[in-house]
């Protein structure tokens, strides 16, 4: 949309936003005009879906042939989390309580992991985090990555957050989804498990994943401690748990500033833009 120039300067290759800073030397009240235009054209709004989440794409052409009609669990908690810094906190908690509402038909796949009915190394048993969020409902079965765990720690986080504001309230499925979270975290081993990442691809043992589920347990270990609500509701155990949890990842986090130290081809990674997520929205 624009290219920059300099340190006051910048060219827009949309051309009625040209027109609004003709001369590249833009200013606060130039800003505020691109602003309002993108405004009215809707650029900048997010389209909900009816149960509150965002699809990845809203445009109808491109559904049917690419799937970015579906939601990611990822995705829907950056988005809850941008309204929730800038004020509407209500529409990030209506974020989270749709993802609650999606988790709570997802029970069993949490509940077989945490019994050890089910081998957590196949993928397809996990929890869900590519989904229908019209139905709110699993795509059949369609195999993906479902071993992402920095977004199930992104999940935990921003529901911790909100629940500790009180915009969260602990009701059954709220307690019921957030402690079996924890559970499941436990269940697979979170500080040494080989999950997808932020980039969906091969599995391997990621910081970035790593410190993203420990800021998620970090914030319900919170929580617990300074809600007597939420830990009459969740239990005092669970507080125990994610604290115990949150703290085991200090021998793998030695592997910073790297992102994987495992030595196998396609695995090992020095460097990774991922590791950035640990710094913000964190």
């Amino acid at each position: 949309m624009l290219g920059h120039h300099g340190p006051d300067r910048m060219t827009f290759h949309n051309s009625a936003l040209a027109r609004l800073v003709p001369d590249g030397n833009y200013r606060a009240d130039d800003l505020a005009r691109v602003e309002a235009a993108l405004s009215d054209h809707q650029t900048l709004t997010f389209v909900r879906l009816p149960s509150g989440l965002y699809s990845a794409s809203w445009a109808r052409e491109s559904r049917a042939a690419t799937g970015y009609a579906n939601v990611w669990v990822r995705d829907n908690i950056y988005v809850a989390f941008a309204h929730h810094v800038t004020g509407a906190r209500h529409i990030a908690t209506e974020v989270v309580e749709a993802l609650i509402g999606f988790f709570t038909r997802d029970y069993h796949r949490f509940d077989d992991i945490i019994s050890g009915a089910v081998d957590p190394q196949d993928v397809a048993i996990r929890p869900h985090v590519r989904f229908d969020g019209r139905p709110l409902c699993e795509i059949g079965e369609q195999r993906w990555a479902h071993a992402q765990n920095d977004a199930l720690g992104y999940f935990l986080s921003l529901s911790s957050t909100l629940a500790a504001s009180g915009a969260l309230t602990p009701d059954a499925n709220a307690v019921s989804v957030l402690t079996r979270l924890v559970r499941d975290f436990a269940a697979i081993r979170s500080w040494q498990d080989e999950d997808s990442g932020h980039w969906e691809e091969q599995r391997k043992v990621s910081a970035s994943s790593i410190g993203t589920v420990v800021v998620g347990l970090e914030a319900f270990a919170a929580l617990m401690r300074h809600s007597g609500e939420w830990r009459q509701a969740c239990g005092p155990a669970l507080g125990d748990l994610a604290s115990s949890l949150a703290e085991r990842p200090a021998g793998a986090q030695r592997t910073l500033p790297n992102e994987c130290v495992q030595l196998a081809s396609g695995k090992n990674r020095r460097y990774d833009a991922a590791l950035l997520f640990l710094l913000f929205p964190q």
